[in-house]
């Protein structure tokens, strides 16, 4: 029986080292900077069994631990390795659900989301201001015709001693431009910088990245945003949104001389 199991062995690791001779290369890169370039003939708990195609001598085994990666030539072997059909389908529904949106696609997209609004828009932006130049320039001026409209706009903004006095400023003078039009304008102004760029349209669509709202955000910029239509993600950001909302200031308050 043991003669029998040894050359059972012998002949499926026969055939393994064929198909590594008639095949292309996986490659092993190992944790001191140097790599393996052969056939990783099995996967065990702490250790690859991996024919090295330099050598060509026995299958050696290679720790876990001394592995930065494995590149597999064989889908096959990889989507055994790493699980990806499983992780694809747990995953199912959800991926189209995200987009992922560089700096000129961004601009279209928060341009187009704000359009279609029906109820409500919320923003929450480090820097905002006005430009003559589209997209942009059409972002907030759909903004103001939503609030015209009825619709609830509120655009949080930083105004705090962490932030530079002319970023401030010309902030704060957008802002005002945008509150007679009817859109609802607050303000952090606390130790910490209100950096997140975040937009809320209807409670439906979320729009998250490193974009601020302005000319250079969505046309210039090399920024990279994800606009995120899932329930649960985009309820959870309304309650951050919220919790700010509740921290920040009306512009009467910061400057109560200038709003007179």
């Amino acid at each position: 029986m043991a003669r029998g199991h040894a050359g059972s062995c012998f002949v499926v690791l026969g055939a393994l080292l064929l198909l590594t001779a008639i095949s292309q290369a996986d490659e092993i890169s190992l944790r001191n900077g140097t790599s393996l370039t052969g056939r990783v003939l099995m996967v065990q708990s702490s250790s690859y069994v991996f024919q090295d195609n330099a050598s060509h001598g026995a299958p050696q085994n290679i720790p876990k631990t001394a592995v930065r990666y494995v590149l597999y030539d064989d889908p096959a072997m990889a989507d055994r390795a790493f699980g990806i059909r499983s992780a694809l389908r747990h995953a199912e529904g959800e991926a189209s659900l995200v987009r992922l949106l560089p700096t000129r696609p961004f601009g279209q997209a928060i341009l187009e989301a704000v359009q279609n609004a029906q109820t409500s828009i919320w923003v929450s932006a480090y820097y905002i201001s006005g430009s003559s130049t589209s997209p942009i320039k059409d972002f907030y001026t759909v903004l103001e015709d939503k609030a015209r409209q009825g619709l609830e706009v509120i655009v949080i903004s930083e105004y705090g001693p962490g932030t530079g006095a002319r970023v401030r400023e010309a902030t704060y003078n957008f802002a005002r431009t945008l509150e007679q039009s009817g859109v609802r304008v607050l303000f952090m102004s606390g130790y910490r910088i209100l950096h997140k760029k975040m937009i809320l349209v209807d409670n439906q669509n979320a729009f998250l990245g490193s974009a601020n709202l302005t000319m250079a955000g969505t046309l210039q910029s090399d920024e990279m945003n994800v606009h995120i239509h899932q329930p649960a993600f985009v309820a959870r950001m309304r309650k951050d949104f919220e919790k700010i909302m509740a921290s920040a200031k009306y512009a009467e308050v910061l400057k109560p001389m200038e709003s007179k």
